[in-house]
């Protein structure tokens, strides 16, 4: 709604899909383990919390958040839903 009327006076319209993105590993910890070795931001990130010494503690909060939203029976999943949105000009 808010796309609409944002680009609608210019003659646009805006079309929304939903799609999602499992993420998957063997278990959260593996999956925490993965994205700290891997993903720019959380190597970025936990250099410095290392040096701060708060680097464990976020890694034991976040592993306790991974573990309460985790999907699969065996390993571990977490899905996130996010939207595509096209505007074209009429």
């Amino acid at each position: 709604e808010s796309l609409s009327s944002l680009l609608g006076p210019y003659g646009f319209h805006v079309d929304m899909e939903e799609q999602h993105l499992a993420f998957t590993a063997s278990s959260p910890r593996e999956y925490l383990e993965r994205e700290a070795r891997h993903h720019p931001l959380a190597v970025a990130g936990l250099a410095v919390l290392q040096t701060t010494g708060r680097a464990a503690a976020l890694q034991e909060r976040m592993l306790e958040i991974l573990k309460n939203r985790n999907e699969a029976r065996d390993g571990f999943q977490v899905t996130s839903r996010y939207i595509i949105a096209t505007a074209r000009r009429a």
